[in-house]
């Protein structure tokens, strides 16, 4: 009882003499905490922040003296929160004085749910969301929270209620299978609660009408420079999972629509997504057969690759994949049965090793191209009239400088200003500056160089990977800062999309960590944009953590990017000696 009165005594006194407690220190920009009282659940708090003047003086919070970076930032964790108001002191000490801030943070307990009081529905959440389109026989769950122990359905069909019992919170669970008798432009989902002591009911309708799709199927196709097909229709800060990107005036049935995404069929098993900007509805008059024939194939070479044609009857949707291994390129055909009697194979052919193809059910028929060298350089899949084109790129003719064309990508600019740094330093401005050392190393080795940008100027990612597949480089490196929320996070990463294309990544991620960067990994089947084209190798090089202040000293020095860039190119000279037979690259080494 004594500590008791004892704390809220000190509060007390505390917010009587607010003044002193609150003093700014001047001389400090703090980022976390954002003000001088918190309150959390957490077991710690994380101070972090700039100095704003030089020389720095000395940092201590509760007089654990604080490494400030030569950046003038800092980060700390602060633990062992104790349950009630913590007073947490910063000092700053320099020659002119010493200034102090006393922060208040409150550590509550974690509120526990609770179960609906009254006879109510909270909230209800459907999976697919935003459905608004469906076909007989979709299935759609259903995650509620109401009033635990009643009866709770949808348009019928009884949702099931989570320990049942005395100690329910009320989440009601289930799915309901879209039947013949919801046909109609206006159907709508409709939950009733049921109170069956008392007699009571509620019915609340969830989300927007759905439109069901008859047997009278709706068609379209792809339009635009770059269209894609999603795996599902989830989604992140880097959009939804891609399966390929397509060509054009590629016909598909549809099956229905989530938010802003059309449901298309590959197969009778199979379905993708695909953005409605990528694609437009066709009239009756346009609808294409539901399973068309393939004819004959040929593959001839060229003095860049080889090129495979596969003669079809009408254009069809396809996907693929690389494997390693042997060393193959895997290309699915939906909707196709072979009439295919012969593939010819003509003499001097550079990439293609061996060519055959399987029909799998559903009317799939799969490609498999068997390649001659263990490390892939890229291919492009494409349409012309109604033969598929695939062109398979052979790697550069030696492994010296000047027969390697390099891309070269800085994250971000204009007004995509990336992540940010406690100093305010913008990713944009890093990526930039590092793109810009690379190139000059790059050129002054003999490489021919493209790069995205070279100022700061705003590009979407369909821009930049125009430019990319005009340019036709033999390999893209794009350089990014990554971020996190903790400020503790820190080391270089590199990413990767297909297989076929890791060892790159590898390579550079091998040689960055040779710096004493922190290992946050190499990533493959990364969904980043440009990552996701076939036709040139390529790898995503994120340097380090501007989000942390160890890291972001090292972004903004000269010296640590001129090692960076130095490990960069080691890296790409390291993954071209080790896939192209020839004299090694030389690297220029200071003296």
């Amino acid at each position: 009882m004594k500590s008791t009165i004892l704390k809220y005594l000190v509060w007390g006194i505390c917010i009587l003499g607010s003044q002193k407690l609150y003093a700014q220190i001047s001389k400090i920009k703090f980022a976390t905490p954002v003000k001088d009282s918190v309150t959390t659940t957490a077991s710690s708090i994380t101070f972090s922040g700039i100095v704003l003047q030089k020389p720095f003086g000395k940092l201590t919070i509760n007089n654990r003296p604080i490494k400030i970076y030569n950046t003038g930032t800092f980060a700390v964790k602060i633990d062992s929160l104790q349950i009630g108001m913590n007073a947490i002191d910063v000092v700053y000490l320099d020659k002119s004085n010493q200034s102090q801030q006393t922060f208040l943070v409150t550590k509550t307990l974690p509120v526990k749910a609770q179960p609906t009081k009254s006879f109510a529905i909270d909230y209800v959440n459907t999976y697919p969301e935003n459905i608004r389109w469906a076909q007989i026989g979709d299935m759609i769950q259903i995650n509620a929270k109401a009033t635990p122990g009643m009866q709770l359905s949808c348009n019928s069909t009884p949702l099931y209620e989570e320990n049942k019992g005395i100690n329910s919170l009320g989440i009601y669970k289930g799915s309901y299978i879209v039947r013949k008798e919801d046909t109609g432009k206006n159907f709508r989902l409709d939950l009733k609660l049921e109170d069956s002591i008392k007699k009571n009911s509620l019915v609340q309708q969830v989300g927007s009408p759905i439109r069901i799709l008859t047997n009278d199927n709706l068609y379209g196709h792809t339009i635009g420079k770059l269209p894609y097909m999603n795996f599902g229709y989830g989604d992140d800060r880097l959009g939804g999972a891609k399966m390929t990107y397509l060509d054009s005036l590629i016909p598909f049935v549809v099956s229905g629509k989530i938010g802003t995404n059309y449901k298309v069929k590959l197969s009778d098993a199979q379905y993708a997504y695909i953005p409605e900007s990528n694609f437009v509805l066709d009239s009756a008059s346009q609808i294409p057969d539901e399973t068309i024939l393939s004819g004959n194939w040929r593959v001839e070479p060229r003095t860049d690759g080889d090129i495979l044609n596969i003669n079809l009857e009408q254009r069809r949707p396809y996907s693929s994949i690389t494997e390693v291994n042997p060393s193959r390129l895997l290309i699915d055909i939906y909707g196709t049965v072979s009439n295919t009697n012969w593939i010819t194979k003509l003499q001097g052919l550079k990439v293609i090793k061996n060519i055959w193809y399987e029909q799998l059910p559903n009317n799939i028929l799969r490609v498999f191209i068997d390649l001659n060298s263990s490390q892939q350089w890229g291919y492009d899949i494409h349409y012309e009239g109604n033969n598929l084109v695939v062109f398979l790129k052979k790697g550069p003719k030696s492994n010296n400088w000047k027969d390697i064309t390099i891309a070269i990508d800085a994250g971000h600019g204009g007004e995509n200003l990336g992540a940010d740094g406690l100093t305010g330093a913008l990713e944009k401005d890093v990526t930039l500056t590092m793109a810009l050392k690379l190139s000059k190393k790059l050129q002054a080795l003999g490489a021919k160089v493209v790069m995205t940008r070279t100022k700061d100027t705003t590009l979407s990612m369909v821009e930049r990977i125009t430019q990319l597949k005009a340019a036709s480089p033999d390999l893209l490196v794009s350089l990014h800062c990554n971020s996190a929320g903790n400020p503790f996070t820190q080391g270089n990463s590199t990413y990767y999309r297909y297989i076929g294309f890791a060892t790159l990544s590898e390579y550079i991620h091998k040689e960055m960590l040779k710096l004493g960067l922190e290992d946050y990994g190499n990533i493959g089947s990364f969904n980043f944009a440009l990552s996701g084209p076939t036709n040139y190798i390529n790898a995503l090089n994120e340097l380090a953590f501007i989000s942390n202040p160890e890291d972001e000293e090292k972004l903004l020095n000269p010296i640590w990017q001129d090692k960076m860039v130095q490990a960069t190119v080691t890296g790409i000279s390291n993954f071209l000696n080790a896939n192209i037979p020839g004299k090694e690259p030389k690297l220029k080494r200071k003296k």
